[in-house]
């Protein structure tokens, strides 16, 4: 089930953290619909759990609705091994995810990357690596079904 909102009440959806020029809108429980006042630039913002190799990852992906893209995904919180568990939260590892088109799951590859929708997994790490890449698949197929079943464009 989606909240549906109308232009008259998103004011009532501003949060704190957030710049005042950006509106915060509940679309299903863990996914949440972020855009300018002006109605631009809406990104689809996703806090999920999964399972790792030891415990639970938290992360939070960011997919721009306006380009269909994997724009950004962060760890918010993990257990995994202080050794090569622990990369997985590192810049170099979660940028392999930037920019990758939300049209096509993306593979786990152990070498190198042969087309866009492959990510290299973490050498030691690859549980670790799996959950990060299922957890943004996961959310691009959320994405793709909220695309289909809501108005995330705005246009009427």
């Amino acid at each position: 089930m989606f909240i549906k909102f109308s232009k008259n009440n998103m004011s009532n959806f501003r949060i704190g953290n957030l710049p005042p020029n950006r509106l915060l809108l509940i679309v299903y429980k863990g996914v949440y619909l972020v855009e300018k006042s002006d109605g631009e630039n809406r990104t689809i913002i996703q806090i999920v759990n999964e399972k790792g190799f030891k415990d639970t990852i938290k992360l939070l992906v960011i997919i721009d609705t306006g380009q269909d893209i994997v724009e950004e995904v962060k760890v918010l919180e993990h257990h995994e091994s202080e050794d090569y568990g622990a990369y997985l939260s590192e810049e170099w590892f979660l940028d392999r995810f930037g920019g990758k088109s939300t049209d096509r799951q993306l593979a786990l590859v152990k070498i190198s990357a042969r087309s866009p929708e492959e990510v290299v997994a973490i050498t030691g790490a690859t549980c670790s690596s799996r959950a990060v890449l299922d957890t943004v698949n996961i959310c691009m197929a959320n994405y793709n079904r909220i695309k289909r079943e809501v108005n995330i464009n705005g246009k009427e």
